[in-house]
């Protein structure tokens, strides 16, 4: 079956690209940098004959070109920022991207049709956990543009395209070359600083080959759920601090910071990102989203046999990787430095 991939230059699409090719698909990757595409196949082991197509999700005639002979489509593209001044750049390749893949794929009778959404996408204000039926969230930035490409999905499965919508959260573990992730970058700071926000804070990882794997059974069988919780495991900082003592040696305390606090300093972050134009660590998206995170309802294992890896594993991974991208010092990786001896 020939794929065509959109973001197989990025952390996710890489990732599922390859399990797709090992699979014994034919992939076609639609992407704007052709270099940049060439150097992240070589770093993750991808044969010589993945087919590259120039274009951009948010010019159709450049969609519908590169889907043309193709069977099915896996759209991984996304812009993930959470910088408020990035909210409008964000909504157009998010939204305006997925209609232009997704409906494209429709109307041009591809059998096999996966959105790569995220649990971004749904409103986790009751403070239950997120699930399949969750309903979308309303919203702007990165959080809004992706409900809004997620609403598109569902129109179409609700007119009875063959449609299929992963969830996951946040995603790290290995590299594909240049590509680690906006989860590794943000969590990055935090090993490199050795100290983690407050005990009122949450996340849930998903190891990106574990979602490769979910993307390349859905595509084998054509069959499954039409949408797919994969949030993965969930840690509260106290969880997360004990498991990075543990693979390092080093101590990482949680900080007795109030949850409204990292809240108002996202939101001053937020104002100061607006009159000068400067990255900072903290957002109030990024901020209110892990201090209200209420995990997530899984139906990935059962209902696609997918094991996940240990959460051990994932981050054994993903802090060598970080490593080796140069976003931790050997002496901030402790125990998994080369060369470190652990007691």
């Amino acid at each position: 079956m020939k794929v065509l991939v959109t973001g197989a230059t990025g952390f996710v699409g890489a990732h599922s690209a390859v399990a797709l090719r090992r699979a014994g698909h034919s992939i076609r990757a639609l992407v704007r940098d052709v270099d940049k595409a060439r150097r992240v196949a070589a770093a993750v082991g991808f044969d010589d004959d993945l087919e590259l197509a120039r274009g951009d999700i948010t010019d159709a005639p450049s969609v519908d070109r590169a889907l043309s002979g193709c069977d099915a489509v896996l759209h991984a593209a996304a812009s993930v920022n959470l910088e408020r001044r990035r909210a409008a750049e964000v909504l157009t390749v998010n939204a305006i991207g997925t209609r232009n893949v997704l409906r494209g794929a429709a109307e041009q009778g591809l059998a096999r049709i996966v959105h790569v959404s995220s649990t971004s996408a749904l409103d986790a204000s009751h403070g239950r956990p997120l699930g399949v039926d969750s309903p979308v969230a309303a919203g702007s930035g990165y959080a809004g543009s992706k409900a809004a490409a997620e609403q598109e999905a569902r129109h179409l499965q609700a007119e009875g395209a063959p449609v299929h919508i992963t969830y996951p959260a946040g995603v790290v573990g290995p590299a594909a070359g240049e590509s680690l992730g906006e989860t590794s970058t943000a969590m990055a700071r935090f090993i490199a600083a050795g100290v983690l926000p407050t005990p009122g804070a949450a996340l849930s990882l998903v190891d990106v080959r574990d979602l490769a794997d979910i993307h390349r059974r859905l595509l084998d069988s054509g069959e499954g759920p039409a949408r797919v919780m994969c949030g993965g495991t969930l840690l509260t900082m106290r969880d997360l601090g004990a498991r990075l003592r543990a693979l390092t040696g080093r101590r990482f305390p949680v900080l007795p910071v109030p949850p409204t606090a990292l809240r108002l300093a996202g939101r001053m972050a937020d104002r100061a990102a607006s009159m000068v134009r400067v990255e900072l660590p903290v957002s109030d998206e990024a901020m209110t989203l892990i201090t209200t995170w209420p995990g997530t309802d899984d139906n990935a294992p059962a209902e696609l046999g997918v094991r996940y890896r240990s959460i051990e594993d994932t981050l054994a991974t993903a802090l060598r990787a970080w490593l080796d991208a140069g976003l931790i010092t050997p002496r901030q990786a402790g125990h998994l430095a080369p060369g470190a001896v652990s007691r």
